[in-house]
């Protein structure tokens, strides 16, 4: 299992893709997971853009991964969204092959590269306001995240967000057949 974290706009999303699409990984995007699943409340709080609570996401996240079964590579995108979720993946990581995490790949950009980013994909939701909390919320969660991941042995990968995707693939393609070659 690889994890893709980074700031929304670093382009994980478009980065996750380009990996699945070489047929050997297999994408998981927890956002889709919960948008089939979830109902009542919980819908209603999701589509508010409120964060579900843990118990409720790894729940979610769980059944999809053993649906899976055997195959490509799982990359995990969305998830985890907080140090919890990460100390839940590690034990399950330790517990479950399924969950046999072998990468970070953390894409780290500046805050002015997405701005210009995500004034240009010119969605609504893409206001001054929603990037700087966004970026907030990067620093109170992902950050601690890729803290407590490193600290536990696994690689984290940190590329430079600010290349064009092409490039940042290639970057993230050699990383990881480094890694493959030292495991």
């Amino acid at each position: 299992m690889i994890l893709m974290l980074g700031v929304a706009g670093s382009g994980k999303s478009t980065q996750s893709r380009l990996l699945a699409e070489t047929g050997k990984y297999r994408l998981v995007f927890i956002g889709e997971v919960l948008r089939r699943n979830v109902t009542g409340q919980d819908a209603i709080d999701m589509q508010a853009g409120k964060l579900l609570n843990d118990q409720t996401v790894i729940k979610y996240l769980e059944q999809e991964i053993s649906e899976i079964g055997e195959g490509p590579e799982v990359i995990l995108d969305g998830f985890p969204r907080s140090v919890y979720q990460a100390e839940w993946l590690f034990t399950k990581h330790k517990a479950d092959e399924h969950f046999n995490l072998n990468a970070v790949i953390h894409i780290d950009v500046s805050k002015e590269v997405v701005i210009k980013r995500l004034e240009l994909r010119g969605r609504p939701d893409d206001t001054k306001e929603a990037i700087a909390a966004r970026f907030e919320e990067y620093d109170k969660a992902i950050r601690p995240i890729i803290q407590d991941i490193s600290g536990h042995g696994v690689p984290i990968i940190t590329i430079d967000g600010a290349k064009n995707p092409l490039e940042i693939a290639t970057d993230i393609n050699e990383a990881l057949k480094n890694i493959n070659k030292t495991a």
